[in-house]
């Protein structure tokens, strides 16, 4: 059994340190345009079509895994503006602007943004989020944040804005966000990123993250509209924001009536389900019994906050936050989600609206989307045919699909203090190669 025991170890040691001799497998579905074939030249370059990863992380299990797990945090020094809903819910933006001083190519160094003063609708002040920087209330109509550094960062904007949308539950403090942030900062981008309800925010009011509903990025683009007037915006997603940006491109950005019509000029997402449905039928799954209750643990985890620092106000939700924690799988907690909070009659009526493979129609500006065939979420059946024949009908869609990758991985080490002066993973390349291309374009 010793034998076995250290012969496994030492197994695993060479699949983590020894990569695979060839490079990952690449299907391109797209319209074979002049600029869907100038952006896939240069895509063609990147390390996401020249993946060669650990022989280990050519697994799908342990490919996922350590896309979650491992890394160390780059510790950006974001500037924190919290923005207030319609519904008096706020949400968290974490900012970064390029003129910050960021050292992140050692694990030891680090560079934090310095303490300023912000102003609210009740004076001043120099609230903290969790970073450590100044937290900022702002309402919907985009009045009563003003400080003499975000004045001049206003006149001066630079060129290019990106908005990131993490995954469900995730914020700016998961390691495969801050190195978008990190590839956005080396390119001189200003970088955004859309922290959900209960994620790293605050949350004040009875209502959290959602699978696919946009309201909530809907305002906030609006008052980064005003915030940062001259600057071009772009959208990165992943998983859960994925789904999310997917919808808004082809709902409120193609609406000639709406003042957010074509804000943001091209969108890069990783990992998008785009059917709810599909990825219902996987939880369902004996072998996807980790994933399901860490997806549950996620859907619980702001209610669980609420429920802790919400004293009063939480005494008039009380039973049925109850009755979300006490869910025992995914589809329970939805049902009883649809009954009390969200604006869905059924899960039926959930999965239509709010299923991103409904809008990919409608999308009328350049969307490039990246899926694994070794995602444990990837729907081998449905997908891809899907996929195919949204190309056909929509030429400013191109849909990669990668070998490997598993679920937001397609990292290059296994562990990222192995690679603290390398890029992370195959996303940062590619996202910022296809930025690039589209901010040439539109000069």
């Amino acid at each position: 059994v010793g034998v076995v025991g250290v012969g496994g170890v030492f197994g695993v040691v060479l699949l983590a340190f020894f990569r695979s001799r060839r490079s990952s497998i690449v299907h391109v579905h797209y319209q074979h345009t002049p600029e869907n074939e100038c952006i896939l030249r240069e895509l063609h370059q990147t390390s996401m079509f020249q993946y060669q990863p650990p022989l280990l992380l050519t697994f799908s299990h342990p490919s996922t895994f350590f896309a979650s797990f491992g890394k160390r945090s780059l510790s950006p020094p974001f500037s924190r503006v919290t923005v207030e809903m319609n519904d008096g819910g706020v949400v968290g933006l974490d900012v970064l602007n390029p003129d910050k001083k960021w050292c992140c190519e050692t694990p030891h160094h680090r560079f934090i943004a310095e303490e300023s003063q912000y102003t609210t609708r009740n004076g001043p002040t120099s609230n903290k989020n969790s970073t450590g920087n100044d937290d900022s209330i702002v309402s919907d109509d985009g009045k009563g944040v003003r400080k003499e550094e975000d004045d001049h960062a206003i006149s001066q904007a630079p060129d290019v804005t990106v908005v990131i949308c993490p995954g469900i539950g995730g914020s700016s403090e998961d390691a495969y966000v801050q190195a978008t942030v990190r590839a956005c900062f080396e390119h001189g981008w200003r970088s955004i990123v859309k922290n959900w309800r209960g994620c790293n925010t605050e949350i004040l009011t009875p209502r959290t993250f959602s699978y696919g509903c946009t309201e909530d990025l809907e305002e906030c683009l609006r008052f980064l509209q005003k915030r940062y007037p001259t600057s071009i915006f772009y959208a990165v997603g992943f998983s859960m924001g994925a789904n999310v940006v997917t919808n808004y491109m082809g709902k409120e950005n193609e609406n000639k009536s709406s003042d957010l019509y074509h804000i943001i000029q091209g969108s890069c997402v990783f990992s998008n389900g785009f059917d709810l449905s599909w990825g219902y039928k996987k939880l369902s799954s004996p072998s996807f019994h980790v994933y399901h209750r860490n997806l549950l643990s996620l859907l619980k985890q702001p209610w669980r906050i609420f429920q802790k620092e919400k004293g009063l106000y939480f005494d008039k939700h009380k039973s049925i936050v109850e009755a979300l924690l006490r869910a025992k799988s995914v589809q329970e907690y939805d049902k009883i989600a649809i009954e009390h909070v969200s604006r869905h009659g059924s899960l039926e009526e959930l999965f239509e609206h709010e299923s991103s493979v409904r809008t990919l129609h409608r999308i009328r500006q350049p969307a490039l989307f990246f899926n694994a065939y070794n995602d444990p979420f990837f729907c081998d059946d449905e997908l891809p045919p899907v996929l195919e024949q949204a190309s056909k009908d929509n030429a400013n869609l191109i849909f990669v699909l990668t070998e490997w990758g598993g679920h937001l991985g397609w990292d290059n080490h296994v562990l990222g203090d192995l690679a603290c002066n390398k890029k992370a993973s195959a996303m940062e390349d590619a996202m910022a190669t296809f930025i690039s291309h589209l901010q040439q374009k539109s000069r």
